[in-house]
């Protein structure tokens, strides 16, 4: 896959399942907890010791404010652009949230830009994984280098294939990723669902 500043990801691949789905088939909830907990390190948010994410109640909006709010101008920038186009808000889902951090994460932690993991795991092994695939309408947009939600999504609304993404009134659900490498290079992930 040619690297570059932006990606799209409409196809459906039938590949394996991310690591944790095997974690995931035995228990779902603590490797929802685990991963969440690995995001919620990566993004700045803080547990007490020894709690894991899934150990209380999950907080959407302090989990999404930990970047600086940047998730949540996301959210709000891409319900702007859907609203104009007609098409109902995305609500955020605790599933899709956890999917998109932990991408936008190991992509930041390992230096490298691709909607497939390292292991060759797609988005959609990712969604299923964890549950969040939806009625099975999913999507993924991806980003690299923008220092703004504004810039991020302003540059997914100028690329044909995020634009579709972003305002296919099928997708009902979104979480977001953000993340910083130790380069300082940022890290944006949209997963949708139907």
């Amino acid at each position: 896959m040619k690297r570059s500043n932006d990606f799209e990801f409409n196809g459906l691949d039938e590949g394996r399942f991310t690591m944790f789905a095997s974690v995931l088939r035995v228990n779902s909830r603590r490797a929802l907890a685990a991963v969440g907990a690995c995001a919620a390190v990566a993004t700045g948010a803080l547990l007490a010791p020894g709690q894991a994410l899934g150990d209380t109640p999950f907080d959407m909006n302090s989990f999404m404010a930990s970047a600086g709010g940047n998730q949540l101008k996301v959210v709000t920038l891409t319900n702007n652009e859907r609203a104009k186009a007609g098409c109902g808000s995305l609500t955020t889902s605790s599933n899709l949230n956890v999917v998109a951090q932990g991408h936008a994460s190991d992509m930041a932690i390992n230096n490298y830009f691709s909607h497939n993991s390292q292991n060759g795991d797609t988005p959609f092994d990712r969604m299923r994984a964890a549950g969040a695939a939806g009625s099975g309408y999913m999507g993924e947009n991806i980003a690299w280098g923008q220092t703004s939600p504004e810039q991020v999504v302003a540059a997914w609304m100028a690329s044909a294939g995020h634009r579709k993404n972003i305002l296919n009134c099928n997708f009902k659900g979104i979480g977001i990723g953000y993340a910083v490498g130790a380069d300082g290079k940022t890290y944006w992930v949209q997963d949708f669902n139907g």
